[in-house]
């Protein structure tokens, strides 16, 4: 028997962007832009800067992943480890 993230996992391989029902591409296309105007607009904030700094400190020197809105590089492994550890 087959489980339902197999399922999912191998629908998600197999399907392309012309697959996709106008739709849902477009409804995708505005949810992505609203994540980066939030990621962008969160960077401005007092929290914002303290997390960036945090991970400047703590995670720079890698050339995993790009912070948005800045170009620093870090380490996208260590960020994610510290996610779950808090």
């Amino acid at each position: 028997m087959r489980t339902t993230i197999s399922q999912l996992a191998d629908f998600v391989e197999g399907i392309t962007y012309v697959d996709l029902p106008a739709s849902i591409a477009h409804e995708t296309k505005r949810l992505l832009l609203d994540s980066f105007g939030c990621a962008l607009a969160g960077v401005a904030s007092d929290k914002g800067k303290w997390g960036l700094e945090f991970a400047r400190q703590f995670f720079s020197g890698s050339s995993q992943a790009t912070v948005l809105g800045f170009g620093d590089r870090m380490s996208a492994s260590a960020l994610l480890r510290q996610r779950r550890a808090d």
